[in-house]
């Protein structure tokens, strides 16, 4: 009996050990997780702000096209010459100039948008695999406890057990730890585990449990 005991016992601390072991691989991969989900925000708040200053940018540039356009429709209305044929043609360079560079900021803008989106996505993800391992801990947390009552119950077995399979014996005086051992045939080391003594004295009126004969 004492030997099935001693099984269950074993296999309990076995299984929690396992149990805690991967408890905390689940709460280091929550924290990268985590870390991570944070890192990919802030990463999503630095495009938002580069798209709106791409936007004001396009608009003062458009404010710029409407200027230039204007002055040139004014120096075609007006009298001709060399110099304004010049300046018109000038003009025309700095327009077109200016359409790359708004066709740039386009192409900019789409792939900012894009990028924008698949951090969206990522995140969704994130949040998805956050809150399975959530789900995880939340599952662990209740094997713990289910293994805490275990814990308890075989205690409380192992303490019924060496109750029904030993005796007990009131020191006297003259009595020492080894002669109380010698009679009644067990060891002294089993005599002392058996009531958690960390050295060989006893006190007379102590009462001590007798593990039982192997």
């Amino acid at each position: 009996m004492e030997k099935f005991s001693t099984w269950i016992l074993g296999t309990s601390m076995l299984f929690l050990a396992s149990c805690q072991s991967h408890m905390a691989v689940l709460q280091q991969d929550k924290h990268e997780s985590s870390v991570a989900y944070h890192e990919v925000r802030a990463e999503l708040a630095d495009l938002k702000h580069a798209v709106s200053n791409a936007q004001v940018e396009i608009q003062i540039l458009e404010e710029r096209l409407q200027s230039q356009e204007a002055l040139i429709q004014k120096t075609k209305t007006g009298p001709v010459s060399s110099s304004l044929d010049n300046k018109a043609s000038s003009l025309e360079k700095r327009l077109f100039a200016i359409e790359q560079i708004q066709d740039k900021i386009q192409a900019d803008l789409k792939q900012l948008s894009s990028h924008a989106n698949q951090t969206s996505s990522c995140l969704q993800q994130y949040s998805a695999k956050i809150s399975g391992l959530e789900q995880n801990v939340e599952r662990q947390n209740k094997m713990i406890y289910d293994l805490s009552d275990l814990k308890s119950s075989l205690k409380t077995l192992k303490t019924s057990i060496a109750k029904e399979t030993s005796s007990t014996y009131t020191v006297k005086s003259g009595d020492s730890l080894e002669k109380i051992a010698r009679n009644h045939q067990v060891s002294t080391d089993a005599l002392k585990k058996a009531n958690q003594l960390s050295q060989n004295k006893i006190l007379i009126g102590q009462e001590l449990i007798i593990p039982p004969t192997p």
